[in-house]
């Protein structure tokens, strides 16, 4: 995360282009696709999101203590905990998280678009189409016509099975607003809700 927001930076600005001839994953379509001035995805290439420092899973662990990932069911290792637990990992993770929403609102983007195959229902690795990018301020992409289309999705599947193409509608958008404007409180499983009772 912390390399691919330089890079980023770095990108951002020299307004350097981009150009995906194969994969562009996580951190890549993060910080590196998101912040160059011109992005070309080519035939056959995918760029594929599946989370950020603001996921859901992350912010469980913080605000409610959950160690089992709300997305997967895997339970976290001990070890991991312990580590992630500490004052110096809580303060290095919270100064990530300000560096990370620095850097989206530098650009322009909207950092939701990392997490909006997780939240408010979770597909794991995801892509969508050139359009539905425009919804989050990633503009000046070039793809193919069917790109993310889902013909186009069962093809890339192959290469790539877990990936979903998804559809971004205007309930993503409500209930990332909701969240924000409310705020979440923890179930009694760890689970984080938004809240009904602001």
């Amino acid at each position: 995360i912390d390399a691919g927001i330089k890079i980023g930076h770095l990108i951002h600005e020299h307004a350097i282009d981009i150009e995906v001839v194969d994969y562009c994953i996580s951190c890549c379509a993060n910080y590196l696709f998101t912040a160059a001035v011109h992005k070309t995805i080519h035939d056959g290439a995918m760029v594929v999101w599946h989370g950020n420092s603001q996921q859901k899973d992350f912010r469980e662990f913080d605000q409610c203590n959950r160690t089992t990932s709300s997305f997967d069911g895997m339970p976290m290792d001990q070890d991991e905990i312990d580590a992630l637990s500490s004052p110096e990992a809580q303060l290095e993770w919270q100064d990530r998280r300000e560096r990370e929403q620095a850097f989206f609102q530098r650009i322009g983007v909207n950092e939701f678009i990392a997490r909006v195959g997780q939240e408010p229902v979770f597909v794991g690795d995801f892509t969508m189409t050139v359009a539905d990018m425009h919804k989050f301020g990633v503009t000046n992409v070039s793809a193919p016509s069917a790109y993310a289309s889902a013909e186009h999705c069962q093809t890339m599947q192959t290469t790539k099975p877990s990936l979903a193409c998804i559809a971004v509608t205007a309930a993503h958008f409500d209930y990332e607003q909701a969240r924000r404007r409310y705020g979440e409180v923890c179930a009694e499983d760890g689970t984080l809700l938004i809240n009904s009772t602001p």
